[in-house]
């Protein structure tokens, strides 16, 4: 292997631009689909309902921040 300098790195708020996107195409995120719209970003969806309720709450009001968090640190 070839030792060669490497830069890593990433951006705060990575998923915002992932989560304007969907919000853009239609989809809402409230409260009531919240449970089963973050089960997609999960890799064990059975942990949605807890992770939606306890570490990612959406309120009517911040869906798309909270969206894009999620997004964020599931990816990255």
């Amino acid at each position: 292997m070839h030792r060669v300098p490497v830069l890593i790195g990433s951006n705060h708020d990575e998923g915002n631009g992932w989560a304007a996107g969907i919000i853009q195409a239609g989809t809402r995120i409230t409260p009531a689909n919240w449970p089963r719209t973050v089960a997609d970003f999960l890799p064990g969806p059975a942990q949605a309902p807890t992770v939606a309720r306890t570490s990612y709450p959406v309120t009517e009001t911040n869906g798309g921040p909270v969206l894009g968090a999620v997004i964020g640190e599931s990816n990255y």
